[in-house]
């Protein structure tokens, strides 16, 4: 028994870090990639508009750089399961962690520059 609950928090543990890891990229890719400078931005102008008019547009966009937290998430959820496969309920705890991992670095991104 000793072996299963350590092999399951390592399970846990990698969920998490995934969601962790792919928060980091997904913030990376829309807040840097969809800036006004780069080649992708006129990529990023369509998403953030579709995601921003509501309805069915932002159910297509929003994870597909719309919105921060929705790429991230998705990001997460759908890469472990691919490449980590096993229980369900630690690919979605991936996909949530990568939400809310999203959340608060783009909140910190988003104080860091307006601080400078």
């Amino acid at each position: 028994k000793l072996l299963h609950r350590h092999a399951m928090t390592d399970l846990l543990t990698l969920a998490l870090f995934w969601g962790f890891c792919c928060a980091v990229i997904g913030v990376a890719v829309v807040n840097v990639m969809g800036s006004d400078d780069t080649p992708l931005s006129w990529y990023f102008r369509w998403a953030f508009a579709w995601q921003e008019r509501g309805g069915w547009r932002s159910w297509i966009a929003s994870p597909l750089g719309g919105c921060v937290m929705c790429t991230s998430g998705q990001l997460a959820l759908w890469s472990h399961f691919a490449l980590a496969p096993g229980n369900f309920f630690h690919d979605l705890l991936a996909g949530c962690s990568g939400v809310l991992c999203a959340f608060t670095i783009n909140k910190a991104y988003r104080w860091l520059n307006n601080k400078m």
